[in-house]
């Protein structure tokens, strides 16, 4: 008599979820996207077994889960949001960026894509310290913006306290019209 014992090596969905995440490294995928993924997972493994081996996923699991997920409230992501600036390096032909979105639209191939303003960095004052801040209100002229200036100083006014109030549009002109007539004649 012969006995016949059958394997099931079938990894589970969690198991096969590892694996896609691996290719999507191999790919090249940025880590944002491969954490979304992975976002993405954790919210359906409230609604689904991800133990069960990945063969034995059927429709009406999916169909469930979807179920469950809408009297949640949780809805299908369909919309890819990129910056202005990604598109525009996206645009650029055999890019890293144009790889990039290539693989995510062929994986998402359905989704619609929404670009938006690339947000503007914030205009930092390196060097800007408390003398420097002073000798440009010295330069002013302005004896009254002075003696305020040097009462904070003595009031151990902080210095981002400081700094907004000297940012403010009257003293920070004078700052940059001296920044400027410092700078050798082929920089300006």
């Amino acid at each position: 008599m012969t006995v016949t014992i059958k394997m099931d090596f079938s990894p589970t969905v969690e198991e096969t979820f590892e694996r896609y995440l691996v290719h999507c490294q191999a790919r090249g995928l940025a880590d944002k996207t491969i954490q979304s993924y992975k976002q993405q997972f954790r919210s359906m493994q409230r609604f689904i077994d991800c133990l069960i081996n990945i063969e034995e996923l059927s429709k009406e699991h999916l169909a469930v889960m979807i179920s469950q997920m809408r009297e949640y409230g949780l809805k299908s992501q369909t919309i890819i949001t990129i910056t202005k600036d990604y598109a525009k390096r996206a645009g650029v032909f055999g890019s890293d960026a144009y790889e990039e979105f290539k693989a995510i639209r062929a994986d998402h191939h359905n989704f619609k894509i929404k670009t938006q303003p690339t947000s503007r960095s914030r205009q930092t004052h390196k060097g800007l310290d408390r003398d420097k801040m002073r000798q440009t209100i010295v330069k002013s002229g302005n004896a009254e913006k002075l003696a305020i200036f040097d009462r904070a100083l003595a009031d151990k006014v902080p210095y981002p306290t400081l700094k907004a109030w000297f940012l403010k549009k009257e003293n920070f002109e004078n700052y940059v019209d001296i920044q400027k007539s410092k700078m050798p004649d082929n920089a300006a």
